[in-house]
């Protein structure tokens, strides 16, 4: 009977504590500032150059008349920059979600070349 209360005095000592410290620290992150805890202080800041010089891009009825003459369907076209670079996103087939097949082509908005991006 006697280890019995021991170990139930100390048990109860050492969950006590673990009670203490969860309400300690449950009231310190309810009372500080989220922005603090947050980790953005050190983000940088990604800033994309507009596009310019818009004169030189590529046609893009040449551009789909292209595509056509090789036989692919052309469902959407958008313009987008990859590393300083305009490109022709251009949506061949897409799947109903991200994670279905899509096939897209990626074309030089100022050159007209394909763009290949491989594993």
């Amino acid at each position: 009977m006697k280890l019995l209360k021991f170990l139930h005095k100390w048990l109860s000592v050492i969950v006590g504590l673990q009670l203490l410290i969860w309400l300690g620290s449950g009231l310190f992150f309810s009372l500080m500032d989220h922005e603090k805890a947050s980790g953005n202080e050190n983000r940088k800041e990604t800033v994309q150059a507009t596009l310019k010089d818009k004169a030189h891009f590529i046609d893009l009825s040449v551009i789909l008349k292209q595509e056509q003459a090789q036989g692919h369907q052309v469902n959407s076209v958008k313009l987008v920059q990859l590393l300083q670079q305009p490109y022709y996103l251009i949506n061949h087939q897409k799947g109903l979600y991200s994670h279905f097949y899509n096939k897209h082509t990626l074309i030089n908005a100022y050159t007209g070349n394909l763009k290949v991006i491989d594993e």
